[in-house]
């Protein structure tokens, strides 16, 4: 199977600056001779070097962090000269982190959209738009609270983009060109032929350097679907129901292990802007870029961003609320520091505790004076009638006396909360805002809805206010 024109293919392709030359020259006749002049155009093509960042196709584009990224790239290719980039993964199968649409509606309270579309292992990038993708689409745009001119133009382009039948990679490979046109940024989409066929080889040495009988860090495009490749004992490559696989006349696609290490060959990625828990990611990734010859991109830390409109920052402000804290606690945590501000506080509480502990005290002190005297007046009694009888008395007096502490602890809450009332309807409105379905709202609320309300001002504030591995607040 790996004939030795194969194995000295591997050992020059990954000689220094060796990549291109075998095919200028032709040396190496590529499996799918029909994509050869157009790889050997796009090889020559990606000397320069490139900053890059990318995420998981998802209805709409994805959530507002994603522009995030894209603004990330922009600064960094522009301030070294470099091309932008913009990896749009259509090649995942996690159906579950795209189909999924979060957004403010005009009630005020965030509603979450579900595709239901069933995608049997398919790529989600191969997956077509249908009748429920729309009307979901058009639904989003019409339970948006300003319903504007520039509303309905975004929904005019997105409309046009996911059109009926058109698959949801190259819906949103078209929908997010026309949302940054202007600002420079490539959005590359990788069920580009000349980048299948570029990633070949790395994808069959990534193979073939599995261990026997382990999984290979590839996928195989089988009749539509994405399938796990496995190595058996004999060295033959399987899939999960044991269907043989050609690695040479197979459409072969990265794993999330070598994703990264062929987009940064393809590009000669210079910087790679990634969020903190995908910059965690990459670094465990040094086996794979080793083992395939690849210099890593360094990682930059994207910014975090929420959004505020400019009349909740207003009324936040007059009860003074911290915008900071607002993004770092959750709802619980703020709730309660507002009721401490108001009075409710839990030394009270502790203090009235005391004194009804010395009351009970003292109510011990007196039964247990008055017990004494009982007893040596009446000897038939026996100790163990008295310790019965007393310490029935005694939980009778504690739970009367905790049924007082509960009242109290009550009535200071209730007139702290009635005290506080339009303070606590601006906490709910700003958590529901910056914290829809109790997560950051970066990573819930999507990119075109803030788009759609605020046009290119939140694109605009989002360049302006850019600063790498930083939380900002952006108040539109």
């Amino acid at each position: 199977m790996w004939g030795s024109r194969n194995f000295w293919y591997f050992e020059n392709f990954f000689a220094k600056e060796a990549w291109a030359k075998p095919l200028q020259k032709g040396e190496w006749h590529a499996p799918v001779s029909n994509l050869r002049s157009s790889r050997i155009a796009t090889a020559t093509a990606k000397q320069s070097a490139t900053v890059l960042s990318g995420q998981q196709v998802g209805l709409l584009g994805g959530p507002a962090f994603v522009a995030a990224k894209i603004f990330g790239v922009l600064k960094k290719a522009k301030e070294l000269q470099h091309r932008a980039v913009f990896w749009l993964e259509t090649n995942d199968s996690d159906f579950s982190e795209a189909n999924t649409l979060y957004f403010m509606s005009s009630g005020g309270k965030a509603e979450k959209l579900v595709w239901k579309k069933k995608s049997y292992g398919r790529p989600i990038g191969h997956l077509e738009i249908d009748a429920e993708a729309r009307a979901l689409v058009l639904h989003f745009f019409t339970s948006l609270p300003r319903q504007t001119s520039r509303v309905q133009a975004t929904k005019k382009f997105c409309l046009e983009a996911l059109a009926l039948g058109r698959p949801l990679g190259l819906a949103v490979e078209e929908l997010l060109t026309k949302l940054y046109a202007g600002y420079g940024i490539e959005i590359f989409n990788p069920q580009n032929k000349a980048f299948i066929e570029f990633s070949r080889p790395y994808l069959w040495q990534a193979a073939a350097s599995t261990a026997l009988g382990q999984q290979a860090p590839i996928f195989a495009l089988i009749k539509g679907r994405r399938e796990a490749v496995f190595r058996e004992k004999n060295g033959l490559f399987v899939t999960r129901n044991k269907a043989k696989v050609d690695i040479e006349k197979a459409l072969l696609l990265p794993s999330l292990r070598t994703r990264s290490v062929v987009q940064d060959a393809y590009f000669k990625a210079s910087f790679y802007i990634a969020g903190k828990s995908e910059s965690a990611y990459l670094k465990t990734l040094k086996p794979e870029y080793s083992l395939l010859g690849v210099r890593p991109a360094v990682v930059l830390e994207r910014m975090s961003f929420s959004v505020l409109p400019s009349q909740l920052a207003g009324k936040m402000e007059a009860a003074n609320f911290s915008l900071a804290q607002s993004i770092d606690l959750s709802a619980e945590d703020l709730r309660r520091n507002l009721l401490k501000r108001g009075g409710f506080q839990k030394k009270q509480i502790e203090a009235v505790l005391r004194s009804l502990k010395k009351e009970l005290l003292k109510t011990y002190e007196k039964a247990l004076l008055g017990a004494s005297f009982e007893t040596a007046k009446n000897k038939q009694k026996t100790r163990h009638e008295f310790q019965r009888e007393f310490g029935k008395t005694m939980r009778l007096k504690e739970r009367v006396l905790h049924k007082q502490m509960l009242h109290l602890r009550g009535n200071l809450r209730l007139a702290t909360t009635l005290s506080l009332q339009n303070e606590l309807r601006v906490l709910q409105e700003a958590t529901d805002y910056l914290q829809p379905f109790g997560g950051k709202q970066e990573r819930q609320l999507n990119a075109v809805f803030f788009f759609a309300q605020y046009g290119n001002a939140f694109l605009e504030a989002l360049a302006k206010n850019y600063q790498f591995a930083k939380e900002e607040i952006i108040i539109l």
